[in-house]
C-alpha cells in the first residue's frame, strides 16, 4: 500500500502501518502477545473493540484458524483504511464499523492523537458519525 511501511507480527504475518511506527510494530507488545498466543486457540471466537490497524485482529485470525473468527470493531474511517488493507486477505476476520459502549448513541467528534517520532504526540481534531448499540 502506498504511504505505508510492512511489519512481521511474531507469527509472520505482515501487517501495514505508518512509516513512524515500524520500529514499534516491528516487535509490539510481546507480553500481550504471547497472552494472546496462550489463552486463544482453534475454534474460539475472538471480539477485538477499537483495534486501530489490526494488529491482534491479523493475529487472533492466525490464532482461531480457519473454523475460529474474529469480530473486529473499528469506527475510524481513518484507521479503517489500514485496517482494510490488513484484514481484506483474511476470511475469518469480520469488520464492524462501529464504536463499541455500555449505552446506547452516537458520537460526534474525538480526539486523535498521532505518535510523530519517540514520545511526541501531536492532537488533531477528528470528526467521526456513527451509531454504536449497548
Amino acid at each position: 500500500m502506498e504511504d505505508l511501511a510492512s511489519v512481521q507480527t511474531q507469527f509472520g504475518q505482515t501487517i501495514f502501518v505508518p512509516p513512524q511506527l515500524t520500529q514499534i510494530y516491528s516487535n509490539f507488545e510481546p507480553l500481550s502477545v504471547s497472552y494472546l498466543s496462550e489463552y486463544v486457540s482453534i475454534g474460539q471466537v475472538v471480539v477485538d473493540v477499537g483495534l486501530n490497524f489490526g494488529y491482534y485482529s491479523v493475529i487472533a485470525s492466525h490464532l482461531v484458524g480457519p473454523s475460529g473468527r474474529v469480530l473486529a470493531f473499528e469506527p475510524s474511517p481513518e484507521t479503517g483504511k489500514i485496517l482494510s488493507a490488513n484484514i481484506k486477505r483474511l476470511e475469518n476476520i469480520e469488520h464492524i464499523s462501529m464504536a463499541v459502549s455500555d449505552i446506547s448513541g452516537s458520537i460526534n467528534s474525538f480526539t486523535l492523537r498521532i505518535l510523530l517520532t519517540q514520545g511526541q504526540f501531536k492532537t488533531l481534531p477528528f470528526r467521526i458519525e456513527r451509531t454504536f448499540a449497548a
